[in-house]
């Protein structure tokens, strides 16, 4: 929900009359304050500096630190590219700073890059087999959801000429980050990545929470654990 919503988000904005009046120019013959096309094009396109680089560093800091530790650090890089974004004018009219929005979008498309590795990465790991492409549908269900609700965001927010408007609709994006540090609290680390770490007990515990109650009294927890180690 969260690439869903920064998506659907950013749309919003861009056409939302307070971020206009802060941080674009008077256009005489339209009456309107409007952000002209090339700053247009490098808020869209800057972007995905971050998003390139998260994608890059995911694998690294997988291997590294395990699913759990990189799902809180990409929800603390998002809260900060938030906080960057939302800061970045004043109330008045002119006072958007545009070089920190830009920033604050490239922070939050870091955040974004990775969450599409890393949340694709611990499903093909952990979900069996039978059910991965189940969960490959909710996850883009969960994209849907996302953009929907910023949808209804950016227009409960639409008419808002001040900064309040487009402010309030980012600030709304912090329960997602929020939301993955909670449920990141009641899963497993990835058992691949324990028994590199040569935790091989831990892992045999988080496949058990992975597997049903009949595979495990089956003992086919154990041995999906010793059919790992041996790749």
């Amino acid at each position: 929900m969260l690439v869903g919503y920064d998506t659907g988000r950013y749309g919003g904005i861009l056409a939302n009359p307070g971020f206009l009046r802060q941080f674009g120019s008077y256009h005489p013959a339209k009456k309107t304050d409007a952000l002209d096309s090339l700053h247009t094009s490098l808020l869209s396109s800057l972007a995905f500096i971050g998003k390139l680089f998260g994608c890059f560093m995911s694998g690294p800091a997988i291997e590294r630190f395990g699913h759990r530790i990189v799902f809180y650090g990409l929800s603390v890089i998002s809260v900060i590219g938030i906080i960057i974004e939302a800061t970045a004018a004043n109330s008045g009219i002119g006072t958007g700073r545009y070089a920190q929005f830009v920033i604050g979008r490239i922070v939050v498309y870091a955040s974004v890059g990775l969450v599409e590795v890393t949340v694709t990465t611990y499903q093909h790991e952990i979900v069996p087999a039978a059910f991965r492409g189940l969960v490959v549908i909710f996850l883009q269900l969960f994209l849907d959801v996302g953009s929907f609700i910023a949808t209804g965001v950016n227009k409960a927010f639409s008419t808002y000429t001040s900064g309040v408007g487009w402010k309030a609709a980012t600030g709304i994006q912090f329960i997602f980050p929020m939301l993955i540090v909670c449920f990141t609290f009641f899963i497993p680390n990835w058992p691949r990545w324990l028994l590199s770490m040569d935790r091989a007990e831990e892992a045999i515990v988080a496949l058990r929470r992975l597997r049903s109650k009949q595979e495990v009294e089956n003992g086919l927890s154990e041995a999906e654990i010793q059919a790992f180690a041996r790749l």
